[in-house]
């Protein structure tokens, strides 16, 4: 019998490999001098913060609802650009890449990604109106919110 110890893995986690990753730019010279770390993997979207302190967030693909792409003229300059992500994660409700080389590259890979993220994962968000039943169980699948739209979420049989 094999005893663990505190902190151990008996089985190690599977790492997913990055498909993309840059960093936060300097907007006037667009070099990576920042502490944030941008990177997407096959189902997840990482935000590293700090150099000390370090705090990461994730959220899955497949609860991506939008993503959009501006760039101002310094940006534009400096072929980089800010990617806003909208979630239905709770704790991240939405998130921006900012200035980051090849943004439309970037953001046409996430759009692709999150495509084939909700199809593995037989999710769909359909949009309705708030106290809609969108699921036939007889009961309101979305709260009210200040739109008055609701975007419900949830997995299907295709």
């Amino acid at each position: 019998m094999t005893f663990m110890k505190a902190g151990e893995f008996k089985v190690k986690p599977e790492m997913e490999e990055e498909v993309w990753m840059d960093r936060k730019r300097v907007t006037v010279f667009a070099l990576p001098l920042s502490f944030t770390k941008y990177s997407i993997s096959p189902t997840r979207i990482f935000i590293q913060t700090g150099i000390l302190n370090t705090h990461e967030e994730e959220i899955a693909l497949f609860r991506v609802r939008d993503i959009s792409m501006s760039q101002s003229i310094f940006e534009r300059m400096n072929k980089t650009g800010t990617i806003t992500i909208t979630s239905t994660d709770a704790t991240t409700p939405a998130v921006k890449f900012e200035h980051v080389k090849n943004p439309r590259s970037v953001k046409e890979l996430l759009s692709q990604m999150v495509d084939k993220s909700r199809n593995k994962n037989r999710v769909r968000a359909v949009e309705g109106m708030a106290g809609e039943d969108m699921d036939g169980d007889g009961h309101a699948d979305c709260d009210s919110t200040d739109d008055g739209d609701c975007i419900y979420e949830g997995i299907f049989d295709a």
